[in-house]
């Protein structure tokens, strides 16, 4: 999150809408792990249900999948070095 915040508006003016979906994602992915959470303790990922780690398998693919577009939103545009 700090990273994509200190990003943030170059990450905008190159793909508006993109910063507020990583949040959303890691939003997502935040209710997930907390999910694994009993008594205020982190369940073991083999004692979680299939379902907890479905979840989380989900949440954490889609979130690096969106942060994949990063490093190419990044770069300078051909002749402008």
């Amino acid at each position: 999150r700090v990273v994509v915040d200190r990003l943030a508006s170059v990450l905008e003016a190159r793909k508006p809408g993109l910063v507020k979906q990583i949040g959303v994602q890691l939003d997502t992915l935040d209710a997930a792990l907390q999910a694994m959470k009993i008594d205020g303790r982190w369940t073991r990922y083999p004692d979680s249900s299939l379902r907890q780690r479905q979840q989380v398998n989900a949440a954490i693919s889609a979130v690096l999948e969106t942060l994949a577009q990063v490093p190419q939103l990044l770069q300078l545009p051909a002749g402008s070095e």
